[in-house]
């Protein structure tokens, strides 16, 4: 194959999964994640950005209730929504991620973004130091280049 060759097939691989991303990305935008208290009292809606984008009271019960209590519930729920929002996008995007860098755990509504990331980043320094280089994290470089683009 030559190097024409190769850089085409790559172009092509990058908007293949370029339209993937943006296949999954409308999908998210186009949902709704919608979460009900325990006692059913409120149900909370997120947008497909996991923005709050809705408050309903099913019931009367929450005119009866000391503010503080309301609130409580309120904080609840609508972490509930959110942490299931997360999920549903790291579920979603996945699929998508390396192998090496996707949540061990699925993605399951304990998951963090903050640690699929240290995970990724953990991964990816555990697979440098293993690799052939042995040169540890830093990715090797051609002899006689300093990391700058010359033109």
């Amino acid at each position: 194959m030559s190097d024409d060759d190769a850089v085409q097939k790559a172009v092509a691989e990058l908007r293949e999964h370029q339209e993937q991303l943006n296949a999954v990305r409308d999908k998210l935008r186009a949902s709704r994640t919608e979460v009900r208290s325990t006692d059913g009292m409120i149900t909370v809606s997120l947008d497909g950005r996991g923005e709050l984008s809705g408050i309903t009271f099913n019931t009367a019960k929450w005119r009866r209730m000391p503010p503080a209590e309301l609130g409580s519930v309120l904080v609840e729920t609508i972490g509930q929504a959110r942490e299931e929002a997360r999920a549903k996008m790291l579920s979603t995007y996945g699929p998508l991620l390396p192998k090496a860098f996707r949540p061990r755990d699925g993605g399951s509504a304990t998951s963090r973004l903050d640690q699929m990331f240290d995970e990724a980043v953990r991964r990816a320094s555990e697979l440098a130091e293993n690799s052939p280089s042995g040169r540890g994290a830093s990715p090797a470089r051609p002899s006689g280049t300093s990391g700058r683009n010359r033109t």
